[in-house]
């Protein structure tokens, strides 16, 4: 069987050819195991698969990495897209252009083209305690509490946790989101600090034993809670929670260097007056960049007499690639602030709408029923235009709803003004 044909070989046939003028490529070929076609394809300047764009790319390179860099952002911000989004943020940026959708594998296989990115499991995460990671903050607490130990003497054995979570209604397991590949723990997904559904206080020891909990929650919750109880608070688990958290042992290094949420844009360094450096040419990514790359075009060209334009001609590219680049951004801007319109409208009217909660045992009049089953039929309708309007197309067109009794649009049979006589013939029947 014939040897692979690999980079490698192509690159010394080719030095082998380059040294030795008489070595044909069919020579060289047979020499080095290499197909003698690809080598004279590549002696012609033919460049690798690997190395040029694919014909099918929606994306153009800038388009990537504007959309890789914007997903890196939001990682780090504590809001990892789902692999869905990433690929509506595509759909976007390919409608400012009228150009056709992304197919079904886009997705994965951009995330593949892009070592910096990766998929994860994503972990819920409170907004209150992220915005509280700060190093030094967290450092003054750690010596806060060693300096509390060493001037009482507790012993470890005293040493107690006390807290209070929440289980909230309809967020029970994780999703796929996008997010950094050189993240040294799962994405976290930051999420308000409001939950509802059971309240939990619960006390742990550091040598392994926990308290019993104090629970706030309706009746039908305990069993649920009371066999996940036993299966997490086991000694292992409650010792693994005092040691992930630098407590015992005492590591505050080892939770500071876990720090990766970034919910503030850092400020920039501002430059002393008299220190700042001349500007030299490349691509501008803020006001100031951009003023000074301009400001560094017009002196070119004011001093170009019969020198070659090369360099302005290159300085303009840098200008054009950094306008493009804001554009890209500002079309995903618009249809994540589009999104978050359409959603708070859509929160709004739910909260707008009159709740009337059945009890049980109780009774309710049809004129009751009549209204939450309306309130319920403008609360899908909203949900189903929300879902039409959003970047993703939906995969088939939703029929408008029809009345069942006079077969129009725009009511159902319940608020139905027309009366259907019935004959005397069907009357006797």
């Amino acid at each position: 069987m014939p040897q692979k044909n690999d980079e490698r070989n192509i690159v010394l046939a080719l030095q082998a050819m380059q040294n030795n003028a008489k070595l044909s490529a069919r020579a060289a070929g047979k020499l080095y195991s290499v197909d003698h076609q690809k080598l004279s394809r590549r002696k012609h300047g033919m460049q690798p698969r690997r190395d040029i764009q694919a014909n099918l790319r929606k994306l153009t390179d800038l388009e990537e990495s504007v959309l890789s860099q914007y997903i890196l952002d939001l990682a780090a911000k504590g809001f990892p897209p789902r692999v869905s989004i990433v690929e509506d943020m595509a759909n976007r940026l390919l409608a400012s252009r009228d150009a056709p959708r992304v197919g079904i594998h886009w997705t994965s296989n951009f995330i593949n083209r892009h070592l910096e990115l990766r998929t994860r499991f994503q972990r819920k995460y409170d907004y209150q305690r992220a915005k509280c990671e700060d190093p030094e903050v967290i450092r003054g607490w750690f010596q806060l509490v060693h300096n509390t130990i060493t001037k009482y003497g507790i012993n470890d054995a005293d040493i107690y946790n006390f807290n209070e979570t929440g289980f909230i209604i309809g967020v029970i397991s994780t999703a796929m989101v996008v997010t950094s590949s050189d993240g040294r723990v799962k994405a976290k997904k930051v999420q308000p600090g409001n939950r509802e559904w059971a309240t939990v206080i619960q006390g742990v020891n550091s040598q392994g034993w926990a308290v019993p909990p104090f629970i706030i929650v309706a009746d039908d919750f305990f069993p649920a809670f009371y066999a996940a109880f036993n299966i997490a608070m086991t000694e292992s688990n409650i010792q693994g929670g005092f040691r992930g958290a630098g407590l015992l042992p005492f590591d505050p290094e080892s939770v500071i260097s876990a720090l990766d949420l970034k919910l503030k844009t850092p400020t920039p360094l501002s430059s002393r007056p008299g220190t700042a450096q001349p500007w030299v040419s490349q691509t501008p990514n803020n006001p100031t960049e951009a003023m000074s790359q301009s400001t560094f075009i017009k002196t070119r060209i004011s001093r170009h007499q019969n020198s070659s334009p090369t360099s302005i001609y290159a300085a303009v590219d840098q200008f054009t690639k950094g306008a493009s680049q804001i554009m890209h951004q500002l079309a995903l801007l618009k249809a994540e602030n589009q999104n978050l319109r359409q959603a708070n409208e859509v929160l709004s009217k739910r909260r707008r709408a009159r709740k009337t909660r059945l009890q049980q045992g109780g009774s309710l009049s049809q004129q009751e029923a009549q209204d939450l089953q309306d309130e319920r039929d403008v609360v899908q309708q909203v949900e189903q235009e929300t879902k039409a309007s959003s970047g993703r197309k939906p995969r088939e067109e939703t029929r408008a709803r029809r009345c069942g009794k006079c077969s129009e649009t725009g009511h159902n049979a319940r608020t139905c003004q027309i009366i259907i006589e019935t004959s005397e013939e069907e009357d006797s029947e």
